[in-house]
């Protein structure tokens, strides 16, 4: 980690692309960014939610959302993803978990 706080890129990136990417999950991502500070393979980006995304959530997470400036942790770059992990210790809201890819 570095003296702020935030783990240094690639610290725990050690494998090769597998079988799972990172999913955020809307309702739980404030838009931190400390995904895009983390990521060795510029997956993430810091974006502004669609509006179908604001409206998928319940009240309680569009009062959230709106708080953290409607804005959301984007994955533009999966295909450049390596399934290390650096994302989801990264997170501090827990919003992102790695999935199974289709």
């Amino acid at each position: 980690m570095s003296g702020d706080g935030v783990q240094k890129k690639g610290t725990y990136c050690k494998s090769d692309a597998s079988g799972v990417i990172p999913r955020v999950d809307p309702a739980k991502c404030e838009a931190k960014g400390e995904c895009v500070k983390v990521c060795p393979y510029e997956v993430f980006e810091i974006r502004p939610r669609t509006s179908s995304e604001i409206s998928g959530l319940n009240f309680l997470g569009r009062i959230k959302a709106r708080a953290h400036g409607n804005r959301i942790a984007g994955t533009p770059g999966l295909d450049r993803c390596h399934s290390c992990s650096d994302c989801v210790t990264a997170c501090p809201e827990k919003a992102i978990r790695l999935e199974p890819r289709n």
